[in-house]
């Protein structure tokens, strides 16, 4: 008896992905950067990539700037969402190409190190699948906290009162810069 036995090469996919920054205090924004990178020779096509930022409580895609997308197809980033597609995209072979989403981080978002994961089969080529998580972390901090007080509280016509203003730095904050107030 004979037969055919046909062997799946070991998928030449790779998935990467980062925040920048990867620490955001409250209100605060970042830039999801996702990479495709074919290490065979041969190109990927019909390239389709799905990621849900679910995990990622009171982190949303932002409004702008708008997403940037380099590996062809259509990118799919709605801004308020927690979605992320891309359909018909293609990499070359040896290659890579980069996708890039603006998030926004709520102001109530509870200060806190997340993970968000692409798991296994969420990133599926004509050249093969990712069979790891790939994964990255975002840290959320604590923004600042702003009081005012007026020494004295009370005054009478004409009187004069002094307002102090004290902005406190929260610890593990990431240094403010361009300060309004």
């Amino acid at each position: 008896a004979s037969g055919n036995l046909f062997v799946n090469p070991p998928s030449s996919m790779v998935l990467t992905k980062a925040f920048a920054p990867a620490t955001v205090p409250q209100s605060g924004s970042t830039i999801l950067t996702i990479t495709l990178q074919n290490t065979g020779t041969v190109a990927a096509s019909n390239v389709a990539l799905t990621d849900s930022l679910a995990p990622l409580t009171s982190v949303t895609i932002a409004a702008s700037p708008a997403p940037v997308n380099n590996c062809g197809g259509t990118l799919t980033a709605t801004p308020g969402s927690q979605l992320i597609t891309l359909v018909g995209g293609a990499v070359s072979g040896p290659g890579s190409c980069q996708i890039q989403v603006p998030l926004s981080v709520a102001a109530n978002a509870a200060a806190a190190g997340r993970t968000n994961s692409i798991p296994p089969g969420n990133l599926v080529t004509s050249v093969g699948n990712n069979v790891n998580t790939t994964s990255a972390v975002l840290t959320v901090s604590a923004g600042a906290t702003l009081a005012k007080s007026f020494t004295p509280a009370t005054i009478g016509p004409s009187g004069i009162s002094r307002l102090t203003v004290v902005i406190t730095h929260a610890n593990g904050a990431a240094a403010f810069t361009g300060m309004a107030l």
